[in-house]
């Protein structure tokens, strides 16, 4: 059996944890790197400063012109943003975001384009048809080789939080944790494998917490009708900075391609 690399962040294989209690797995975010002047859709980039403005743009999804609301939002580190958003089965569903960079404080930022964690779901979930979210980034904009700049693995599970943390390798050290575990005594709601703050020379990280108290409090409940009924949904999340996602799929490659492939 070959050592185990150190700072490994896999949980062993064939195990309670993947086979028994697993009840989710799949693409929880990703960003991407975008060039404006090739978006292959129309919206207004002034709408009023105040963030009160709410603008409407169609864009090409599955052949078909699908409507999409758009207003502007701040993110630490870029200057001007926009989310989109549809609504589905009487519900405002987030499906991307566009970030625009420069200069803002002490950072220096490029143009990235935010797939949310909503419209992975609700594609899984079925309410679009699969090939939706691969279908939408290829014929609305030209994304580039090597352009994948983050993206997060998300692992659902009913196995309670003391196993899960045992089944990690030994010489996983959770580096953070915040708050307290409402049914175990001495664990945490989230544990971290890096620092936090830590975000700009971060390359991964794992995080662990409670799926059903996130849903809840962000509103999003309904997206994720696998936790419905259960007592307990702890969510194992992997994220890749963009030398990890390389090493991942090959260098360079093509992230439409290799979509359907990921997880």
């Amino acid at each position: 059996m070959a050592p185990k690399k150190k700072n490994s962040v896999a949980i062993r294989k064939n195990t309670p944890l993947v086979d028994k209690h697993k009840i989710f797995f799949g693409l929880d975010q990703l960003e991407l790197a975008h060039d404006h002047s090739k978006i292959q859709f129309d919206f207004e980039p002034n709408i009023d400063m105040d963030n009160s403005a709410v603008g409407y743009s169609f864009l090409s999804v599955n052949g078909e012109l699908m409507k999409f609301s758009y207003s502007r939002i701040k993110a630490k580190g870029y200057p001007l943003g926009f989310k989109f958003e549809t609504i589905l089965n009487d519900e405002i569903i987030p499906c991307f975001a566009l970030f625009y960079g420069g200069k803002a404080g002490c950072t220096n930022s490029k143009n990235k384009l935010t797939i949310y964690s909503t419209f992975f779901v609700v594609e899984q979930n079925g309410w679009f048809p699969p090939g939706t979210i691969k279908n939408t980034l290829r014929e609305n904009f030209e994304i580039m080789l090597g352009s994948i700049r983050r993206m997060d693995i998300s692992f659902d599970t009913t196995e309670e939080l003391p196993k899960i943390i045992k089944r990690f390798d030994k010489n996983i050290k959770f580096h953070s944790q915040i708050g307290d575990d409402a049914k175990y005594v001495g664990y945490f709601q989230t544990y971290y494998t890096s620092g936090v703050q830590n975000s700009t020379n971060r390359t991964r990280q794992v995080r662990i917490y409670d799926k059903i108290l996130d849903s809840f409090k962000k509103g999003k409940s309904f997206l994720f009708p696998h936790i419905k009924g259960k007592q307990e949904v702890r969510r194992i999340e992997l994220e890749l900075r963009p030398a990890y996602c390389e090493r991942l799929l090959h260098h360079p490659f093509d992230i439409l391609d290799n979509l359907d492939n990921i997880v």
